[in-house]
């Protein structure tokens, strides 16, 4: 039928969306279902097969003091809060020193990243505890946090890349219906 025309959108930035799409699809999903009437008039069902939304990234390296009761601290940490709080406090004078952060990590750090000299590596928003994303996320590339404390212990964040965005794809198929007296 001349009126009915089926396109498939391959791997399209969710951004580049007709805007009425956009509106009738809310937060989209793969399963998503619509039918909506395009910034042009037309009238079409949208089916989203695959989504995937923009990820927002940065980079960043702490030393992590843990103290004895702290989330996912070993064992063999005995140190109290007050403790680990005022070693966190030693090495950001070291830091501020011009002491390297790596090497700190290396000799200091209680977290699996001391061997990385305390590199997480790239990673999500929405990956790390809150508390520590808003805190490396306040710093400017190569700064280093006050002492942030976090249920896993008292932090020094260094932001290593600031914070770029993926952009998000999708995959949709629209079934556009045109003609004076296109209804669904």
């Amino acid at each position: 039928d001349e009126n009915l025309r089926l396109v498939v959108h391959e791997e399209e930035d969710p951004e580049n969306l007709d805007s009425s799409y956009r509106e009738a699809l809310g937060s989209p999903r793969a399963g998503s279902f619509v039918q909506a009437e395009r910034s042009d008039g037309a009238k079409s069902l949208v089916l989203v097969s695959e989504y995937e939304p923009s990820q927002e990234e940065l980079a960043a390296s702490h030393i992590l003091i843990a103290y004895e009761g702290a989330v996912r601290a070993d064992p063999s940490v005995r140190r109290t809060s007050e403790q680990a709080r005022e070693l966190a406090g030693e090495l950001k004078e070291q830091l501020e020193s011009g002491a390297g952060f790596e090497r700190l990590a290396r000799e200091n750090s209680d977290g699996p990243s001391a061997e990385e000299g305390g590199s997480l590596g790239t990673f999500s928003l929405g990956t790390m505890t809150p508390t520590f994303e808003r805190a490396a996320l306040a710093l400017k590339r190569g700064e280093v946090s006050d002492i942030v404390e976090t249920e896993f212990g008292y932090h020094l964040i260094r932001l290593d890349q600031e914070r770029t965005e993926e952009p998000g794809s999708m995959t949709y198929y629209e079934l556009l219906v045109s003609g004076d007296e296109a209804e669904f």
